[in-house]
């Protein structure tokens, strides 16, 4: 089944080839304005943004310029989270950001910003586990078809059935 389909796919291809006017390509570097040249982590969100991670924040670029984003400031840990080590554009469109020692934040798209998840605004039950998640390093992120962020970690998985509905600076 698998190399039919590989199969099909290379007949599709092999009939349609690919100009060199339909390819642009770009070197993004610490000259461009990258803000570090590791990067870590890259992803398309669904407007078209790609987004870099790298070892020393995040930036988005628009296939013209290069935009910087500082990470929140972690409390509990006083880390400010932008060492990227993984980015992830869930289905519903929702970018996700997962750091090193300062857990996870979210792209909020209205005010163009990142936000860490809050927990005063999840049940008693679940700060514990957003106090653990803000100081790991998440190195994973899925959605399951159910529509649940996975985050994975150095210690663990774990299901976060999270939706973004706060604003910045709240």
């Amino acid at each position: 089944m698998l190399l039919t389909c590989l199969l099909g796919t290379a007949q599709v291809a092999a009939a349609q080839p690919a100009t060199a006017d339909e390819f642009r390509f770009e070197h993004l570097s610490v000259d461009e304005g990258l803000a570090h040249s590791d990067a870590m982590a890259v992803a398309q969100d669904r407007a078209g943004f790609i987004w870099v991670g790298t070892n020393h924040g995040l930036d988005r670029y628009d296939g013209y310029e290069l935009k910087p984003y500082a990470l929140p400031i972690n409390p509990l840990s006083g880390l400010s989270a932008n060492r990227i080590q993984v980015l992830y554009a869930d289905r519903t469109g929702q970018l996700w950001v997962g750091t090193e020692r300062a857990g996870l934040s979210f792209y909020d798209a209205d005010h163009d910003c990142f936000r860490r998840l809050a927990a005063q605004l999840l049940l008693p039950s679940a700060r514990r586990l957003l106090r653990q998640l803000a100081q790991a390093d998440v190195s994973s992120l899925a959605t399951d078809p159910l529509g649940r962020l996975w985050v994975g970690t150095s210690r663990a998985y774990l299901s976060w059935p999270w939706s973004p509905t706060t604003k910045c600076g709240a």
